[in-house]
């Protein structure tokens, strides 16, 4: 049974589709925003090591999602269920990294105090956890109609 019949007002197919493509473009970005500032700003000399190595991680981590994005959308297209797993996994695995990332924002900020940029910050971060839950729950979901839709169509196997 789906999580959900419907994602973003329009089917589940459509859904996973449009979740596909943000991912890929906000992976895209937040390569291109990363590479730059290890570009610029990133050297391994004294100080900027951990800098340095949370932004070489960030854009391992995103061109992760660009590939199972682009996979996604193979999948859909392909009608191949089973390669919708790998995209569940990672932005599940991103999802609760953000969730992580954000109360840490959060009780950081409430114990050095906020401005007005922090507030705009936090409401941008818990906008995008809220977009990356719902592309996780619409692509699931398509995933159990797809599943269960294969599973349906397979010829019943004799064990007699």
């Amino acid at each position: 049974m789906a999580l959900m019949n419907k994602c973003f007002c329009c089917g589940l197919r459509s859904g996973s589709i449009m979740s596909a493509i943000y991912c890929m473009i906000f992976s895209g970005i937040s390569v291109a925003l990363a590479a730059y500032y290890v570009f610029k700003h990133g050297t391994l000399s004294s100080g900027e090591t951990s800098v340095f190595v949370i932004n070489a991680l960030e854009i391992i981590f995103f061109i992760t999602i660009l590939i199972v994005s682009i996979l996604l959308l193979c999948a859909i297209f392909r009608e191949a269920p089973k390669f919708f797993i790998p995209f569940i996994i990672v932005m599940f695995i991103f999802v609760i990294i953000q969730t992580i990332s954000l109360i840490i924002i959060i009780v950081n900020l409430a114990m050095n105090g906020f401005d007005g940029m922090d507030f705009f910050f936090i409401l941008y971060n818990i906008l995008c956890l809220v977009i990356n839950i719902l592309c996780v729950v619409c692509v699931t979901s398509y995933y159990q109609v797809s599943r269960d839709s294969v599973d349906a169509a397979a010829p019943a196997a004799n064990y007699a």
